[in-house]
């Protein structure tokens, strides 16, 4: 499998750069914001709890990612599933995967405890075709940004950062539970704040990277290289400069 030539990365360096900003910003505010809540968890509780504007403007970032990838992008098989991927992430994000169940419909408890029956057959017949999608999307990303040098361009290395922090994020929201349950440890409440912020602040920055990566950082260049939803929408050369 051919790798980007250096030839044809971005000969400017502000795409790079502008791409290292946007990581530091992020950087610096989940930072700021999880030392805060340490700090003060009365302060921080009220915005950052479950239904409260961050969460909520997680929601409208994510349908907004979604939508940078409609606007950049040809909608193939690929693009499509990353950006029906986004937009189930936002439906998480606003409850809708145990708005009409008795229970989240992604939870194996919800299948294993009590009845199984017809709503059950239909929600897992509905979380078997997002994995499907997820996997599709993941494994495309994988491919442009490991596997064909993508991680070389400031688009990549977007695209990497926001992966790791909501892989993060669900370590962070899992993390006093499991300690919880497994191992009888109870997280002293400012720490438990503080990690509630580092979930919270990191959900919404999340999207808000895949934003910049798919709505502004690849427009910068697209090769022969790159998968498809690189394209810009109406063109079918995708070595095409959208500088």
């Amino acid at each position: 499998m051919t790798p980007y030539p250096r030839s044809t990365l971005v000969n400017a360096g502000s795409i790079v750069r502008w791409g290292l900003v946007a990581v530091g910003v992020v950087a610096v505010l989940l930072g700021a914001l999880s030392v805060g809540a340490f700090l003060k968890p009365t302060v921080f509780g009220s915005i950052l709890e479950e239904g409260g504007p961050v969460e909520r403007l997680s929601v409208f970032a994510w349908i907004l990612a979604a939508l940078a990838v409609w606007y950049r992008a040809k909608l193939d098989k690929q693009s499509t599933a990353i950006m029906l991927t986004f937009l189930a992430f936002g439906a998480r994000e606003a409850d809708l995967h145990k708005a009409f169940s008795s229970d989240s419909f992604l939870k194996i408890r919800y299948y294993t405890e009590g009845s199984f029956g017809a709503e059950k057959l239909l929600f897992g017949v509905a979380a078997l075709v997002l994995i499907g999608m997820l996997l599709i999307a993941a494994f495309c990303i994988f491919r442009h940004v490991f596997l064909r040098g993508g991680w070389r361009t400031a688009f990549g290395q977007v695209v990497v950062v926001g992966g790791a922090l909501l892989c993060l994020t669900k370590v962070a929201d899992r993390l006093p539970s499991i300690l919880r349950v497994k191992f009888g440890v109870h997280i002293q409440p400012d720490l438990a704040a503080a990690l509630l912020s580092f979930e919270e602040v990191g959900e919404l920055l999340v999207p808000t990277l895949f934003i910049i990566a798919f709505a502004w950082l690849n427009t910068a260049r697209a090769t022969d290289h790159t998968f498809r939803f690189l394209e810009l929408r109406g063109t079918g050369n995708p070595t095409a400069n959208r500088s």
